[in-house]
């Protein structure tokens, strides 16, 4: 799944009195790893460096053919398995540095890390009383 944000970056030039309005747009596209074994699991993975399925590698690979035509000047992603995966099928081919950051990495799910969604609702342990 990606989603695109369209932000304006707007900064003042100009000589002595006279100030000019330059407008530059950036499309920032941000995108979420594909299907991994912890979402197939309905786990909660945060920290957990856990691999994508099949289905995974497919959406990367679906999504890479949809964003072949777009120009892209930086990539970042996080140190996860799965997000290195997923960036280096969608984004292999163009000569572009993958930054690598420990930063953007997903939620850290504390004591819930690895433990289904199900589980943690059935015996609706961990959960504090108001």
């Amino acid at each position: 799944m990606a989603f695109l944000i369209l932000f304006m970056y707007k900064s003042y030039q100009g000589a002595k009195k006279r100030r000019v309005l330059i407008e530059m747009a950036i499309k920032l596209l941000l995108i979420r790893h594909g299907e991994s074994y912890s979402n197939v699991q309905k786990k909660f993975s945060g920290f957990q460096d856990i691999d994508l399925t099949k289905k995974g590698i497919w959406q990367a690979e679906r999504l890479a053919y949809r964003l072949k035509k777009v120009p892209v000047d930086a990539v970042y992603c996080s140190d996860l398995k799965r997000a290195i995966h997923t960036a280096d099928i969608v984004f292999g081919n163009i000569n572009t540095d993958m930054l690598i950051n420990p930063n953007l990495r997903e939620m850290n799910f504390g004591i819930w890390e690895g433990m289904s969604f199900f589980y943690r609702i059935m015996t609706r342990k961990y959960i504090i009383p108001c």
